[in-house]
């Protein structure tokens, strides 16, 4: 027997041992699942300095977006570093189906500090730039609204905030509505108070 086979025989041998001693009986009972705990990691540095996402529990999300074991909430995020004259945090939830039809839905929070000229600025370009704007009366200071058949957006400017809520769908899913992105606005800006 050449030395490759005798080297392939004893390979074979010593992989069937450990298998057949892995698969041996001990008498104890397993665990359901031997799985580790899948746990996360804390949030991006600055992406809970505001707060807004903590104005969204992920049941209500869930419940509005649907899609049961399709929905996921993706990590929150950092808007700028630290020393940015604007700085926030965004918020993303999403669900995707097995057929490719999706729907998301992103709030974002931006915070001007004490440059109010720059958040009214940023705010017109907004306006100016959005297809369809529409002026929404009694939210912040100012908002406005967009829809289309696969996207809704509204922004609302108040005090040194810039919040922008937003949801595509694509397939036969919906976006969220306007007046439910009003909703989710209102509550996002009483957390931040």
């Amino acid at each position: 027997m050449s030395r490759m086979r005798t080297l392939g025989a004893g390979v074979l041998a010593v992989a069937l041992l450990l298998s057949a001693a892995a698969c041996s009986s001990d008498d104890k009972k397993t665990a359901a699942n031997d799985r580790g705990k899948i746990t996360f990691q804390d949030p991006p540095k600055g992406s809970n300095d505001i707060g807004l996402c903590y104005a969204y529990e992920l049941d209500q999300i869930k419940d509005l977006i649907g899609g049961e074991e399709n929905f996921k909430r993706l990590p929150p995020a950092a808007i700028g570093k630290d020393g940015d004259a604007v700085h926030g945090e965004t918020c993303a939830w999403q669900r995707t189906e097995p057929n490719g039809d999706s729907l998301n839905l992103r709030i974002e929070i931006r915070d001007f500090g004490k440059d109010q000229a720059a958040l009214l600025e940023q705010y017109a370009d907004l306006q100016d730039g959005t297809i369809g704007a529409a002026d929404v009366a009694d939210l912040g200071d100012g908002a406005f609204s967009s829809s289309t058949e696969e996207t809704s957006l509204l922004q609302v400017k108040s005090g040194p905030y810039l919040l922008t809520l937003s949801s595509r769908a694509e397939g036969k899913l919906e976006p969220i509505d306007v007046p439910t992105l009003q909703l989710l606005a209102a509550s996002g800006l009483d957390q931040i108070k």
